[in-house]
């Protein structure tokens, strides 16, 4: 069975709250109750600390979601895991075909997150820094992150900013065609954006070919740094073909260290609302049946 509830980004706060994730979780657990559910998987946006029952992230909104009030409704056993964790899990356990191949999956996101697979486990399960690709400098006289740190990866690729910026062209761009696709700059999403770029508008062109490079750049070093058979890409913005294209080319331009490295296996994967939802459910399995 399959569920979801599209939430506006923009308002959060008044449209999901901690009883309400409940209450939904709690109709679908009820409506799954011919196949007898025995726990519940789910993919975070962070980190869970166990000992404070609370997500580790540096978004407001998800860092004073009291998880609690989950715990003490739900009465089947629930696991908690980062989301892309979750999905480097569900890529070993559902789509990898009984291969234990080394891989890392890199999702770009709202925010964005590196996991490692290597022989079979997550590297470095519980050591949070590791994976925090987006606070990679990629220039550093570059914009200021809220980490500190000029440059970071995130403030170039990442949803958030990348929406961020298009909120700026739509303030202070006569010409700009977002203004022809929603009414208010809060509005703008990476759907809206996508389709800004297929119209031409130069401003969302440069922003997002901005990404591609510095995005392009990082899987580069990443091939140079860890023992990988694969980068798995997953994101809304490689649902735009040109994009998923200009990221290959830009792989495919790097020069060759020694002539190692040539057979590059990146892998874009495909984006679809449920993609959390499944890494949530590998996490379960993983959590009830294979430990």
């Amino acid at each position: 069975k399959e569920n979801s509830f599209v939430l506006s980004h923009y308002d959060l706060n008044n449209t999901l709250s901690e009883y309400f994730y409940t209450n939904k979780l709690q109709e679908f657990i009820e409506s799954c109750a011919e196949y007898n559910p025995k726990g519940i998987g789910i993919a975070i946006p962070g980190h869970f600390h166990d000992e404070s029952k609370s997500i580790i992230t540096n978004n407001p909104f998800w860092k004073n979601f009291n998880i609690k009030v989950l715990l003490d409704n739900i009465q089947l056993p629930i696991f908690f895991e980062n989301n892309v964790k979750c999905m480097t899990l569900a890529e070993r356990l559902l789509f990898n075909n009984g291969n234990d191949d080394n891989f890392i999956f890199f999702h770009v996101g709202r925010g964005m997150f590196c996991s490692y697979m290597y022989n079979g486990e997550l590297y470095a399960k519980n050591n949070y820094l590791v994976g925090e690709i987006g606070h990679i400098v990629v220039h550093p006289d570059g914009e200021l992150c809220e980490c500190g740190k000029r440059g970071c990866l995130q403030t170039y690729a990442s949803e958030a900013w990348i929406i961020k910026k298009a909120q700026i062209i739509f303030d202070n761009s006569e010409s700009t065609y977002l203004k022809q696709l929603v009414s208010e700059k809060d509005k703008i999403t990476i759907d809206t954006i996508l389709k800004t770029y297929l119209l031409g508008d130069e401003g969302i062109i440069h922003i997002l070919h901005s990404a591609i490079k510095y995005l392009a750049i990082t899987l580069n070093n990443l091939y140079m740094m860890i023992d990988s058979n694969k980068i798995i890409i997953h994101g809304e913005l490689f649902k735009e073909p040109l994009l998923s294209s200009l990221l290959k080319e830009h792989l495919d331009k790097e020069l060759n260290l020694l002539g190692l490295q040539n057979n590059k296996d990146v892998i874009i994967k495909n984006y679809y609302n449920y993609t959390g939802a499944l890494a949530a459910s590998a996490l379960c399995i993983n959590e009830l049946l294979i430990k």
